[in-house]
């Protein structure tokens, strides 16, 4: 089980992996750059390949941000 946080904001897009114990596993930081929705799934793939899991084994994402709309589909 995984949780996600991101956050996509007008210059950077934020992503943080936590595991079923609370210990972040993976994080990125990404410059926007005006591409909220592609920068959102690169940088949560970035975090993910660095916490060694998959999309599949997210439980929950929440997304904030101005970008927060436009990423993948977060709880």
């Amino acid at each position: 089980m995984l949780a996600v946080g991101l956050d996509v904001g007008s210059t950077t897009t934020k992503v943080v992996i936590l595991d079923a114990s609370g210990t972040m596993c993976g994080y990125t930081v990404l410059d926007t750059g005006g591409y909220f929705e592609a920068r959102a799934r690169a940088a949560l793939d970035q975090a993910l390949q660095q916490a060694g899991c998959s999309r599949d084994e997210i439980e929950w994402m929440v997304a904030t941000g101005y970008g927060r709309l436009r990423g993948p589909e977060a709880d």
